[in-house]
């Protein structure tokens, strides 16, 4: 098991269509570390979850059929 705030950047590219993205977004929500970001590869077709744990999706940006979110977390922890 990783200790919380283990990362200050989570990288998540999971198969396009998982149907876990939100179990794995909260996963890396408790290892990122204040200030850090969690940046999720997904297709594009079908939107990312509106946060990881308590972190917000910030953004997303879309080329093709790929798309990226990310999800800033607080410097404060969160």
């Amino acid at each position: 098991r990783l200790p919380a705030g283990a990362f200050d950047l989570v990288l998540i590219d999971p198969p396009y269509g998982d149907a876990a993205l939100g179990e794995i977004l909260d996963a890396a929500a408790r290892i990122v570390a204040a200030g850090g970001l969690i940046v999720l590869e997904h297709g594009a077709r079908r939107p990312a979850p509106a946060g990881a744990g308590a972190f917000p999706r910030a953004r997303t940006l879309a080329a093709g059929d790929s798309a990226l979110s990310f999800y800033p977390a607080p410097e404060h922890g969160g």
